[in-house]
C-alpha cells in the first residue's frame, strides 16, 4: 500500500472513485477469474461484490452471475446497463485502459463519471478528505482499523466467499456469454458445419464413384 504517490507527491497511491457499467463489472470479474490464475498481477480482491463461475466454460467466458451488496447487506444481481460506483487506488484506475489492449479488445472497461461520460483525466476522481488532502489507501486502512476500537469484528474471523465455483450445466454455460464466448461458439459452429459439409461431399463423391463403377460393369 505504500507504493507510488499521488498528485501531492506524498508516498502512497490515493483512493479514487469512478463509475462503470454492470457489463464492465462482469468483465472485471472475468479478468480475475480467467487471467488472475495465469498472471498474479491480474488477480483481484474486492468487497461489496461477488460472482459465480465455472471452469467448464471457455477462458474469458467463465463468469456466470455477478452480485453487488446493498446497504442493508442483501445482494442484487448486476444490471448490464446500470452504472455502479467503484472505489480503488489510483494505480488500478490507471491500469483499467490497459485491459482493452492486453485482451485485444475482447474486454473493454472505461472509467466514467456519475452521468456516464468517460473520464480522460484520472486526477479528477481522486478522493480528498475534509481538509482537501488526498485520501491515501494506507491511511484509509488505518482509519478503518481504528474504528474497530481495538477489537476486530467476528465477521473477519472467516474468509468471505466472493468467488464461488459452480459445476457443469448446459443452460448455465450459455448464461451471460461474453464477447469472446460468442466468437468462440461461432467458430465452433462454423467448424461443425464445415465438417458436416465435408462429410456430405465425401459421401456424394463415393456414391457417384460407385454409380460409375456399376454403370461400367453393366456396359461390360
Amino acid at each position: 500500500m505504500s507504493l507510488g504517490q499521488g498528485e501531492d507527491d506524498v508516498i502512497g497511491y490515493p483512493l479514487a472513485v469512478g463509475y462503470i457499467y454492470g457489463s464492465e463489472l462482469r468483465q472485471l470479474c472475468e479478468v480475475d477469474c480467467s487471467l488472475g490464475r495465469i498472471r498474479s498481477d491480474a488477480q483481484l480482491f474486492f468487497s461489496g461484490m461477488k460472482y459465480t463461475y465455472s471452469d467448464t466454460r471457455l477462458i474469458l467466458n467463465r463468469v456466470e452471475d455477478v452480485f453487488v451488496e446493498n446497504e442493508d447487506g442483501s445482494w442484487s444481481a448486476v444490471k448490464d446497463h446500470q452504472l455502479y460506483p467503484v472505489v480503488c487506488n489510483l494505480y488500478m484506475a490507471m491500469m483499467m485502459p490497459a485491459i482493452t489492449s492486453l485482451s485485444y479488445h475482447l474486454l473493454s472497461i472505461t472509467i466514467k463519471d456519475s452521468s456516464g461520460q468517460p473520464i480522460s483525466d484520472l486526477s479528477t476522481i481522486i478522493l480528498h478528505d475534509q481538509e482537501g488532502k488526498e485520501v491515501k489507501e494506507w491511511s484509509a486502512l488505518v482509519s478503518y482499523m481504528k474504528e474497530f476500537g481495538g477489537t476486530v469484528p467476528d465477521t473477519y474471523r472467516t474468509a468471505r466467499q466472493g468467488k464461488t465455483e459452480k459445476g457443469f450445466s448446459l443452460l448455465d454455460n450459455l448464461k451471460h456469454t461474453s464477447k469472446f464466448g460468442w466468437i468462440a461458439y461461432g467458430v465452433i459452429a462454423l467448424l461443425i458445419l464445415l465438417i458436416i459439409g465435408i462429410v456430405k461431399l465425401i459421401r456424394r463423391l463415393v456414391r457417384r464413384h460407385r454409380e460409375k463403377s456399376m454403370q461400367k460393369q453393366q456396359e461390360a
